[in-house]
């Protein structure tokens, strides 16, 4: 019920700039509230539950890094490498081609360092 509630836009059809200013805090708030309910699915062991809410948090901005990591995270830890990949390599070129940015070392790093176990276990 309350990722429900999380996942909700604030006045869709309206466009008063006090409104706006409303609705832009409301999606920052939600989008925080998102990240740490699926990062807390993923640290207990839920990736399904932790994919499900990192895409409700994708959703409200697909540019908010941690939440793409999240997702990836619980892939990985499903043991679907190909799909955690594809988490990365569609926000890699997002970014990219959209802001002229790349991911963070941050993500990077974690894409590397699980990506290299998986090698390592073949």
């Amino acid at each position: 019920m309350i990722i429900r509630l999380l996942s909700t836009e604030l006045l869709r059809d309206f466009t008063d700039e006090p409104v706006l200013r409303e609705r832009d805090q409301w999606d920052r708030l939600r989008l925080l509230a998102l990240e740490k309910v699926a990062a807390a699915c993923l640290d207990a062991g839920d990736a399904l539950a932790a994919i499900e809410i990192g895409l409700e948090a994708v959703g409200i901005d697909e540019f908010a890094e941690k939440p793409n990591q999240i997702v990836f995270s619980a892939y990985v830890a499903m043991g679907d490498t190909i799909a955690a990949r594809r988490v990365y390599l569609g926000y890699e070129e997002k970014v990219r081609h959209s802001l002229g940015v790349h991911p963070s070392r941050v993500f990077r790093d974690l894409v590397r360092a699980k990506t290299e176990g998986e090698r390592v276990r073949r």
